[in-house]
Parts: C-alpha cells; sequence; structure tokens
C-alpha cells in the first residue's frame, strides 16, 4: 500500500503497537521529515511521460524528478510517474499546483510524492505539468523517459497524427527554446546578435553590414515559397535533422522580405541529388573578392565579362584539379552541386 520497505513497515507497526492505520502515518510523517532534510538537495535525474486520451484531442506531460539515474529507472517510479500522468488526463488540471491537489487513493498526489520520499530515501518531485488540447495531439517520448514533446495539430487524420509525432520527434532532437520568436528572451536574441557579428567579422564581413546579418542569422519568421517547398520535398535528404536546419538558417539569411524562394536554397552537394532538385532560374551575383592581373582601361572594357572571364577561369582549373569530378569541383569551389551545374550551363561550359 504504501511501497515501504518491509523493514520500516514493522518498525512502523511496532511503534504504532499494530495499529496499521497509525503505522501508514507514521510512514507519512518519516517521509515529510526525509523531505525537510532533503530540500535543499537537486533532483536532477527522473521521469518525463507524456500521455493523450483516446480519441488524441486532448494530452499531458508528467515530470517526476529524483537524485539518482538508479531509481528513474526503476519500474516501479516510473509505474508512479505514469498513475500521476493518468490522473492529469482524466482531471485535466489548470497547472502544477492542481495536479498536486488532485486525489491520488484517498491522499493528494503531493502526500504521496511526500510518501515515497520516506520510502526510497531521496528527494523527489513532481517537477513540471503541461496541458495541451487541440484538434489531433500527437505525443513523443524520448529513449529512456528523459524527454516528452505534445504537438497540437488543426486537423485530423493518421496521417496527420504520423506527420505530428515526426514533429515532435524533431522538436525532442533538437531542443528549441521557444515555439517561435515571440517566446524567446530578449537577452537570448541579443547574445545570439552579439555571437554572429563575431562570426561575421571573423570571416571579413564589412562592419557596417555585421548587425544585419547577425540579425538575419537570428530567428526571422519565414516563410516558404510554393517552389522552395516543392525543391525541398524533390530533396534526398541524408536522414540528418541538422542539415536541414542548416539550409533553411542559410535560406533566412538570404531571402526578400522573409519569404524563401527555391533560389535561396543550397543544398549539400550530395550524388543522386542533382537532378531531384528542380532547376532554378536566379540573378547571375559575380563574385566580388580582390581580382588580381591587369586591366587596360582604354580598350573597349566590360566589368561584368571581365568578372565572368575570371569565373569561367576558376571553375575550369577546378574541374581539371578534381579531373572533372564536378562533385568534387563545387566542393573546391566552395558552392553546392547545384550552383556549380547552373553556373556552367551560364556559362557554356557543359
Amino acid at each position: 500500500m504504501t511501497g515501504a520497505g518491509m523493514m520500516d513497515c514493522k518498525k512502523a507497526l511496532a511503534e504504532a503497537d499494530g495499529d496499521f492505520d497509525k503505522a501508514i502515518e507514521i510512514l507519512r510523517k518519516k517521509g515529510q521529515k526525509l523531505s525537510a532534510k532533503r530540500a535543499d538537495r537537486e533532483a536532477k535525474e527522473g521521469v518525463v511521460l507524456a500521455l493523450t486520451n483516446d480519441d488524441r484531442t486532448k494530452g499531458v506531460i508528467v515530470k517526476l524528478s529524483c537524485e539518482t539515474d538508479f531509481v528513474a529507472k526503476n519500474e516501479d517510479f516510473v509505474n508512479l510517474t505514469k498513475s500521476f500522468a493518468e490522473i492529469a488526463l482524466k482531471e485535466f488540471p489548470a497547472d502544477r499546483e492542481a495536479l498536486l491537489a488532485a486525489d491520488y487513493n484517498g491522499m493528494s498526489i503531493q502526500d504521496k510524492v511526500t510518501e515515497q520520499i520516506g520510502v526510497i530515501g531521496e528527494k523527489i518531485d513532481l517537477a513540471e505539468y503541461a496541458s495541451l488540447e487541440s484538434d489531433m495531439v500527437a505525443p513523443y517520448i524520448h529513449m529512456g523517459n528523459k524527454a516528452a514533446v505534445l504537438v497540437g495539430l488543426n486537423q485530423a487524420s493518421n496521417d496527420v497524427y504520423e506527420a505530428g509525432r515526426d514533429v515532435a520527434m524533431q522538436v525532442a532532437a533538437m531542443h528549441p527554446i521557444a515555439v517561435d520568436s515571440d517566446g524567446v528572451d530578449a537577452t537570448v536574441v541579443q547574445k545570439e546578435i552579439e555571437i554572429g557579428m563575431e562570426q561575421a567579422r571573423a570571416e571579413g564581413k564589412p562592419e557596417a553590414m555585421l548587425e544585419k546579418i547577425a540579425k538575419d542569422n537570428g530567428l526571422p519568421v519565414c516563410r516558404l515559397s510554393p517552389t522552395a517547398l516543392e525543391a525541398l520535398q524533390a530533396y534526398s535528404f541524408p536522414g540528418n535533422v541538422r542539415e536541414l536546419e542548416n539550409i533553411l538558417q542559410r535560406a533566412a539569411t538570404l531571402c526578400e522580405n522573409q519569404l524563401i524562394e527555391a533560389h535561396n536554397l543550397e543544398f549539400m552537394s550530395m550524388p543522386g541529388n542533382a537532378e531531384a532538385v528542380p532547376e532554378i532560374e536566379t540573378t547571375d551575383h559575380a563574385d566580388t573578392g580582390p581580382v588580381s592581373g591587369e586591366m587596360d582601361m582604354d580598350t573597349d572594357f566590360s566589368l561584368e565579362k571581365h568578372l565572368e572571364a575570371i569565373e569561367i577561369e576558376a571553375i575550369e582549373r577546378a574541374l581539371e584539379e578534381t579531373r572533372w569530378n564536378k562533385t568534387a569541383a563545387a566542393k573546391k569551389l566552395g558552392m553546392s552541386f547545384r550552383s556549380l551545374r547552373y553556373r556552367l550551363k551560364k556559362l557554356g561550359l557543359e
């Protein structure tokens, strides 16, 4: 009933002169004393569970913390967390305090937690509680019950549920600090801008552009155009979530008016992906880096043709050095395979 060890129960019964109810009260008081003694300890381990109701319109997350991984992996501790989550799903309390006050077999959940402190001998705390209600709620529990995520969607079907599960899995993997930019603390934004400015400065970017570059690499709220979405869907990702994140972060920097177009997407140069991505016509941006060599300004000079000639020379040199391996040449030139293929076509080098 209490989950206490045999010797603890025997001592409590002896102290209570065989009075069963009084023995239970003694065990609870023992838990209260231990709770007070361990109040300043850190409970960094624990179990996090997510549950949804049968029609998947409501979901809850409950985190029960403890001091050691040994306790967190104990089946009884996991089941206790699950029982708290089931009560939360049934009662759907507004907040953590309301959940702690909920009934648990004739006592409050808070009293049950205190009782278990006496049984286990560690600090235990119902540390987190969250709830979500939507047309469709998809849960995900990370391996080892170390993290849990709920995703709410505005449509309901099996396909939508599976998509929500995939999103929840990525959320657990990427550890986002907020759902959107409005939820990010201003100090975090400022810190990221400062880091971005330092990175841009190290890359030799103009001082006057540092803040804009840093902000563009921060947390813009961007939308995908239909052609950009089509390009992403056609691209064969290798399974690395970070690649998608990097592609979108770079596209967010390159796009205008916070609308990501297909030509803003720069995919990794991977064999097999060259044909998967639709060919995108883009504006011809020439390399404006340092240029060596002498120019005869007295002749009919065209800066565009001169830069084009330099670009052709650089591409041909890279192709020759890589024995015309376009993938290797693209890497050597610091561009994607798709971009190189476009430049070859544009410059008539195919």
